[in-house]
């Protein structure tokens, strides 16, 4: 994902996370008494699920967490010179 390729160039480690892949779909028995069990259930796949690589990229959300930017200054410099205008 090139958000994260460009996320992971000035910081070190960069650490996902991955949400809502089927619990997205709750929502759709909102009004039934089966929603608590459905939404449980859902969550309970999506936990395992999200821990496999390419399935990863198919939720639909993700937060990455950005700790320890390298403050190297001609790091920085040869990535300001690397930028598309």
């Amino acid at each position: 994902m090139r958000e994260l390729a460009i996320a992971r160039k000035p910081f070190q480690p960069v650490e996902v996370h991955f949400f809502l892949f089927l619990g997205i779909l709750a929502p759709l028995f909102g009004e039934s008494r089966i929603f608590g069990g459905v939404l449980a259930a859902m969550n309970w796949i999506d936990n395992c699920a999200l821990k496999i690589p390419g399935i990863r990229l198919m939720a639909w959300q993700m937060i990455f967490f950005l700790r320890d930017p390298i403050k190297n200054k001609s790091f920085l410099l040869s990535q300001r010179q690397n930028r598309r205008p």
